[in-house]
């Protein structure tokens, strides 16, 4: 009798369960801190950049000396400078040591500035303007700055500000500013006028800029400044007024002083009887008659 036939049972269905979705990952948002309160470095931490230890410790040094002995920081100063060589960190030093010496002693802060510059020369860096504006508004400019300054593109306005207070204008610094940009030196010059300088700076410096002032000085100008000139009740300035020819544009007023400051001189050489000519040969004509 035949076997019956076991059929194997099949193995019950499992019902696939589909995986819960993953939420989505965060973005990494940037930390506050890394964009709107991140500071920016200090300017003399700039400034010190390159420095290594020893010499950040030895500048430190000459700083807090300042206040005991500015000759001797200055001096500490500018032997680590002379240690660092011709670098920009040398001219950080130096001007580091100008700035903590100028409001204790000018003296020395002019002459750490003037290192700090012939540095920047030798280097050749632009001329740092802001910094000489801000020396020469204190009046701590040394004077050999000027002749670097008058070659100097843009320095007008550093100019006019040490002159005014206190650096001295030389026909030395006249020659330098007309050969090198009379524009420029033209700006400087109505300047100082403009700025009141007409009795502080010597009058042989106004005669050497004679040519260079002439054409800046309209009809205005010319009557004030003759004004001025003829107020300082001097021969001297008679120079200058032929050198202008001031005498032309006189009022009938202007004319009359000028007449009398002439008659003043006390000894007529042949220079002085050429400068009474071009005088009275201006006024011809201009003086008021009674």
């Amino acid at each position: 009798m035949a076997r019956a036939r076991q059929r194997t049972p099949k193995p019950a269905k499992v019902k696939r369960v589909a995986p819960k979705p993953k939420p989505p990952r965060a973005t990494k948002q940037p930390r506050a801190t890394q964009t709107a309160t991140k500071k920016p470095r200090a300017t003399k931490a700039a400034t010190r950049r390159g420095l290594d230890a020893t010499s950040r410790a030895e500048l430190d040094a000459a700083i807090a000396l300042v206040a005991v002995s500015p000759k001797r920081a200055a001096t500490a100063a500018r032997k680590l400078a002379q240690r660092l060589g011709e670098r920009p960190q040398a001219i950080a030093v130096l001007d580091e040591i100008a700035d903590a010496c100028l409001a204790v002693a000018p003296e020395w802060a002019v002459a750490a500035f003037w290192d700090a510059r012939e540095l920047g020369r030798a280097l050749a860096r632009p001329a740092p303007l802001e910094r000489y504006r801000s020396f020469a508004a204190k009046g701590a400019l040394d004077e050999r700055e000027l002749l670097h300054l008058a070659r100097t593109a843009g320095s007008a306005a550093v100019l006019i500000d040490a002159v005014a207070h206190g650096a001295t204008a030389t026909t030395e610094l006249i020659e330098a500013m007309s050969d090198h940009d009379e524009g420029q030196a033209r700006a400087v010059l109505r300047g100082w006028l403009d700025a009141g300088l007409l009795a502080t700076i010597p009058l042989d410096v106004w005669i050497a800029a004679a040519p260079t002032l002439a054409p800046v000085l309209d009809a205005t100008a010319r009557s004030a400044l003759l004004s001025a000139l003829l107020a300082m009740a001097r021969t001297e300035v008679l120079h200058l007024v032929a050198e202008l020819d001031l005498a032309r544009s006189a009022t009938p007023e202007q004319a009359a002083a000028l007449g009398d400051t002439v008659f003043r001189m006390e000894y007529i050489s042949r220079d002085k009887a050429a400068i009474a000519a071009r005088i009275f040969d201006g006024i011809r004509g201009r003086v008021a008659r009674p």
